[in-house]
């Protein structure tokens, strides 16, 4: 992943980052499924059953449409990596290691705009992007390629651009 934060990670990073999300996400909707059943009178364990199972399906496609983005960009199909990343974020959009592939792969393939869109999405999902104390900053990486792109773009790239520098260098967002 050229220009990314997760190179030196390994090959499956994208995959345990968002496996991990998921799961907190997972949590979250079971603890509010939990309370809205409760609140309505019904069975808790029927709940916490349907409730589960829907949970393991949508860990399970989303696992799969990830997955795909791996096993193209491992078997140097860069594009058809692109393509895959797009088609997950159809039903994805909350998930930042995509955007962030994204950026990256825009950003390799000379693309600015969407580049800074997608660069842009990562960081409001995940501010530890963003974060100089986190290990998944990616100002280092970015910080040249964005002051080179100053007079370069415009409109909505611009704005995008922004952003990101300001978000990056540590100020509001």
């Amino acid at each position: 992943m050229a220009g990314g934060s997760g190179a030196g990670r390994g090959g499956d990073w994208l995959d345990r980052a968002a496996a991990a999300a998921l799961v907190l996400v997972a949590a979250a909707a079971l603890a509010a499924a939990v309370r809205i059943g409760a609140a309505a009178g019904a069975d808790g364990g029927e709940l916490l059953a349907r409730v589960r199972a829907r949970t393991e399906q949508r860990l399970a496609e989303e696992r799969g449409q990830i997955r795909a983005v791996l096993e193209a960009e491992a078997g140097g199909d860069r594009d058809g990596a692109r393509r895959a990343a797009e088609a997950a974020l159809g039903g994805l959009d909350g998930n930042s290691q995509l955007h962030l592939y994204l950026g990256s792969s825009y950003r390799a393939a000379g693309s600015s705009a969407p580049a800074l869109r997608e660069y842009r999405r990562a960081v409001e999902l995940l501010r530890d992007y963003a974060d100089r104390r986190s290990p998944q900053y990616i100002g280092a990486s970015l910080g040249p390629w964005l002051r080179g792109l100053r007079g370069a773009v415009s409109g909505s790239a611009r704005a995008d651009l922004y952003y990101l520098e300001r978000a990056l260098a540590g100020g509001c967002a």
